[in-house]
């Protein structure tokens, strides 16, 4: 599969005052933190590896770009019905954001 280019996209969006929302559903489980080095990108992107994790991995594509904490990025879905072979989902993002989709979602 392809990747976007998300740092790109997430520098974009905070230039330009947009905030971005990221849909993991097919990075989580396959891509990030402990098995960043069979993830196949053109040379040009830089990952980094994250080995200090205590062993959790697949946890998507920005944690395997470093991109988890970009300013620009609202939130993050992560969907359990590909890798983790299960229903349900989670949104990871700020407690403003969480709130808001509890209470109006």
């Amino acid at each position: 599969g392809d990747i976007a280019p998300m740092k790109d996209i997430l520098d974009l969006a905070e230039q330009t005052g947009a905030a971005v929302i990221v849909d993991e559903a097919h990075g989580l489980g396959i891509f990030g933190r402990t098995n960043v080095d069979d993830m196949a990108l053109e040379s040009s992107l830089d990952i980094t590896s994250h080995q200090d994790n205590g062993g959790a991995g697949g946890t998507g594509a920005l944690a395997a770009l470093n991109l988890e904490n970009h300013p620009a990025l609202l939130c993050s879905v992560h969907t359990f019905g590909k890798a983790a072979g299960c229903h349900g989902a989670v949104v990871a993002g700020s407690n403003t954001i969480i709130s808001y989709l509890v209470n109006y979602a």
